[in-house]
């Protein structure tokens, strides 16, 4: 039996050896084999792929709270521009920029509808920014508007938090099971291999 515990041992060290990751000399750097002005436009590019979905994703984050902010300074008497202001002077650097540029438009004399239309195109300010011009235009109050944008935001925010929870989840897998497969292989494989082993060899 003894033979066959041996050799089932081996066996775990093979498939541990085969697993196992290179050694550190295989992670050293090296230089790349790409001309230098193709490393520096494939950084250009990345940055500028990569800025935009962060500043997106801030923007998105803020969004809620930036609405009901607005919709209390307004709902206290203060004009759009005021509060334009007061709300940018508060806010993250990805929501002031959206802000400043709304409340430039109106300080050079733009209409407002015109100023708020800018961003109707906006994947997030979109829907605020719409509403606010049909105000503009109609004279009509814009806090209601902005509170119902807001609890809207607040529940996207809510289920894109969702779905990246869940991406972490699945994607946390594979590396979990490389690292249970040393202890499966040590408790599952190498008594099965030494039983076999035992039985046709009759020891």
């Amino acid at each position: 039996m003894s033979t066959a515990v041996l050799i089932g041992f081996l066996v775990a060290a093979a498939v541990l050896a085969w697993w196992a990751p290179p050694p550190l000399s295989r992670l050293e750097p090296r230089s790349s084999p790409l001309p230098g002005w193709v490393g520096k436009a494939w950084g250009w590019v990345a940055k500028r792929w990569s800025g935009p979905r962060k500043v997106n994703r801030a923007v998105v984050r803020e969004l809620p709270e930036t609405l009901d902010l607005l919709a209390v300074c307004l709902e206290a008497g203060a004009p759009m521009t005021n509060a334009i202001a007061t709300v940018a002077a508060v806010s993250q650097p990805a929501t002031a920029a959206i802000l400043h540029g709304i409340d430039a438009q109106l300080q050079v004399g733009r209409d407002p509808q015109d100023a708020w239309g800018s961003l109707a195109d906006h994947p997030d300010w979109g829907p605020p920014a719409r509403d606010a011009a049909r105000s503009a235009r109609s004279g009509t109050s814009l806090v209601e508007c902005l509170r119902v944008h807001a609890d809207e935001a607040r529940r996207r925010r809510r289920e894109q938090e969702t779905k990246r929870a869940r991406s972490v989840g699945v994607k946390s897998v594979q590396p979990l099971a490389l690292c249970f497969l040393p202890a499966f292989v040590l408790i599952g494989v190498v008594p099965l291999v030494a039983s076999l082993l035992g039985t046709f060899t009759g020891r």
